[in-house]
């Protein structure tokens, strides 16, 4: 999913999507976000804060490690199933209340 955000109209992302030969399709900027994705980082940055308080990492190995760490605890199969499966309920809320 695409939202015109400058880092994804940027040419060399729109070159390399077009090189893996991925579909997308192009949301206004605007719209409501609706790509599930900005719900794993919620919860990998939720986990973060719950066992590494300050979230103070010493360099971005540490950082890496602590993420990786996370996803690995964090993201499972059901959870991105569930993610997934919402998309259409989610776009048909959005098409409901005039947000696209």
């Amino acid at each position: 999913m695409q939202d015109n955000v400058l880092g994804h109209a940027a040419k060399e992302t729109v070159e390399l999507i077009a090189s893996l030969a991925i579909q997308s399709f192009k949301l206004p900027s605007y719209s409501p976000d609706l790509n599930p994705i900005k719900t794993v980082w919620k919860y990998i940055k939720e986990y973060l804060q719950k066992k590494y308080r300050d979230l103070q990492f010493r360099n971005y190995d540490e950082l890496k490690r602590k993420v990786s760490e996370a996803w690995d605890i964090v993201v499972t199969p059901g959870l991105l199933r569930e993610l997934i499966e919402g998309i259409p309920d989610r776009i048909k809320a959005v098409i409901t209340t005039n947000r696209i």
